[in-house]
């Protein structure tokens, strides 16, 4: 037998790393994780350009590399999965800066130096230098100081950063951006994207103070989806060695009230509603990796949109978990399926209890509203569901001048065919949805069809009112 070396083409095999699931907010929250591991306090994320092209600017003041732990951490990967780290480190694979950087760009720069060094070293991944070898570029020391004069004269024009005196100690420059086409769409997508994903991600950094995150000349704000202001049930799981914690959270009643997005600011994200905002939450540290959604533990319900689970890991733990390389995904242990399912029907069954405390159980309408109300609204287990009023006035007018009996089968077609759409788009996510399709449909006869048709109604449109 013998062994034969088979390399792959640098090339390929960056392009083909590089889409591991990232997308700009995820790409820059890998980076910013390599800040926090190293204990930076500030950390500047602005876009500009080089040269009339367009770049990114990731810098910050923590404790830097010398230059060959810089040379180390370029190298793909810069780590083996087993390493032992600290319970702080917020990295895995040694793949992150790399894999989240060319996600994004062709071209990487990363310049630094420890705090007792005044000398920096930078090194640049070039995807033209790759097509042979696995060739990184060293800067010589006038590269270098372009670089690190470009950003602060531009950081001090776009007024970026807090008025300290940080200096920095590491900078990463994207270049060659291509999945954004312009300048101003790529500032769009930081501003109205990347802003609330990192605000919700690292908020317990952000609200604890430990580290302050400028994205332009706007500072992070943290988002915590778990305010205290929320109820809380506690659970506890263990490992034979170690442990993790689940804590059950459900909104108060009041909030389904909300309706302006000043009020809802304390529950929701901007641009998202409840159903959004429900689910598992699993944070790594006081990092969040994944959110939203029940991660197929569970259903959605119209009234679990009051219900939040917490989950609370360590870094030793994300093989059980099985961290994806963009720490986007999870996924929770076949071990722990079962408890965690029972967990969630807990907090479903809660969740109801409060969705249901005041809410009106059948459409019983005072008589006064009676004839006021175009639709009745009925709440109960099942969602909420709408049915026609036809004792309002204006449909009973509309209704009685319909003398042929062909017309007046049409007309209630078509409304019910209304009703029907948005009682699905209101349980959209109910687990109901199909029960409440089927009570809304109304039941048509091959007679009527013909009857529609001698009214010049086509085939499509009457494929159309019954859908």
């Amino acid at each position: 037998m013998s062994l034969i070396i088979l390399r792959p083409k640098p090339i390929y095999f960056i392009k083909s790393i590089a889409e591991q699931g990232y997308q700009l907010e995820t790409a820059l929250a890998d980076l910013i994780d390599n800040s926090i591991t190293a204990d930076a306090s500030e950390i500047n994320i602005f876009s500009d350009e080089i040269e009339n092209n367009q770049c990114l600017f990731i810098a910050d003041n923590g404790s830097g590399m010398s230059n060959e732990i810089l040379l180390e951490a370029l190298r793909m990967p810069s780590q083996s999965m087993e390493n032992q780290r600290s319970q702080n480190d917020l990295g895995r694979f040694g793949l992150g800066l790399k894999t989240a950087s060319f996600s994004q760009a062709r071209k990487i720069t990363v310049i630094s130096k420890t705090q007792n060094q005044s000398q920096y070293y930078g090194y640049c991944w070039d995807l033209k230098n790759l097509e042979d070898d696995w060739n990184i570029k060293r800067l010589n020391t006038e590269e270098i100081n372009f670089y690190l004069t470009t950003y602060e004269h531009k950081k001090t024009r776009s007024n970026i950063g807090s008025n300290t005196d940080s200096k920095i100690s590491t900078l990463i420059i994207w270049e060659e951006l291509f999945k954004e086409t312009s300048l101003e769409e790529f500032q769009h997508s930081l501003i109205f994207t990347v802003k609330d994903h990192l605000s919700l991600v690292f908020h317990r950094f952000l609200d604890k103070g430990t580290i302050r995150i400028f994205l332009g000349n706007f500072e992070l704000k943290g988002f915590n989806p778990f305010p205290d202001e929320m109820p809380r049930l506690q659970f506890n799981r263990f490992y034979p060695n170690d442990s993790f914690t689940v804590q059950g959270y459900i909104l108060p009643y009041n909030v389904l009230k909300l309706r302006s997005e000043s009020d809802m600011s304390k529950w929701t994200m901007p641009g998202r509603n409840l159903s959004d905002m429900e689910g598992i939450y699993l944070y790594r540290g006081d990092r969040l990796i994944y959110y939203g959604g029940w991660a197929k533990m569970h259903r959605r319900q119209q009234y679990l949109k009051l219900g939040r689970l917490m989950i609370n890991i360590k870094n030793t733990h994300d093989d059980l978990f099985q961290i994806n390389v963009a720490k986007s995904t999870m996924q929770i242990p076949k071990i722990y399926c079962q408890q965690i399912r029972e967990i969630i029907s807990d907090l479903a069954e809660q969740t109801k209890i409060v969705y249901f405390q005041k809410q009106p159980t059948s459409k019983k309408v005072a008589h006064l509203d009676l004839y006021r109300n175009i639709m009745n609204k009925d709440i109960n287990e099942k969602g909420v569901i709408f049915t026609l009023n036809e004792e309002n006035d204006a449909y009973k007018i509309l209704s009685e001048a319909v003398h042929s009996h062909t017309l007046r089968k049409l007309l209630k077609t078509y409304t019910n065919n209304i009703i029907k759409n948005l009682n699905k788009y209101v349980n959209i996510d109910n687990g109901h949805i199909e029960e409440i399709q089927e009570n809304n449909t109304q039941k048509i006869s091959k007679e009527d069809i013909e009857n529609f048709k001698k009214l010049g109604l086509s085939d499509y449109d009457i494929m159309q009112l019954l859908n």
